[in-house]
C-alpha cells in the first residue's frame, strides 16, 4: 500500500496514541488489517506498526498482476 505525504500515523492505537509520526515523503507500507476503530486501518511500515486514517491509505497493484508467471 502507499502512504501519501502529509499523513498522520499513531501507535500504539488512535484512541490513545503515545506516539504519532507525520509523513513527509510518500512512503510504501504492508496493510495488515482494520483496527478496532473502524475509521482506522492497522499498517506496517519500516518494521514498525502504525495505525492510521484508513481513507488516507491507497492501495499499490501493478497492472496486469495475473499476468505474471
Amino acid at each position: 500500500m502507499w502512504i501519501p505525504q502529509g499523513s498522520l500515523m499513531l501507535a500504539p492505537t488512535p484512541s490513545a496514541p503515545q506516539v504519532f509520526k507525520y509523513v513527509e515523503e510518500p512512503r510504501i507500507g504492508l496493510y495488515v488489517k482494520i483496527s478496532e476503530d473502524r475509521d482506522f486501518s492497522l499498517i506496517l511500515v519500516n518494521g514498525e506498526n502504525w495505525v492510521i486514517k484508513s481513507k488516507y491509505i491507497k492501495h499499490f497493484r501493478r497492472k496486469h498482476v495475473n499476468k505474471i508467471s
